[in-house]
């Protein structure tokens, strides 16, 4: 499971937790079941806040500074 979601990108990890919190509002799922989705949700959700922090430090604004362009890392 793991390496499978490591692969997603953070709208299709966005879009599992989507239909993991659906199940969990709409069905009548077991208790076992309903741990599983939550433990599965848990890892998505770490998952996403990983590419997030990634994204934030790659975000560069550009600013024109002595008429030179120059890339400054936003934090």
């Amino acid at each position: 499971m793991m390496t499978s979601i490591k692969k997603l990108s953070f709208e299709e990890a966005i879009s599992e937790l989507d239909i993991i919190i659906e199940k969990i509002n709409n069905d009548n799922i077991p208790i076992d079941d309903m741990e599983s989705l939550f433990e599965k949700a848990l890892v998505l959700n770490h998952h996403c806040k990983s590419i997030l922090e990634k994204t934030k430090g790659k975000i560069s604004k550009l600013v024109k500074e002595n008429d030179e362009l120059k890339l400054l890392d936003i934090d």
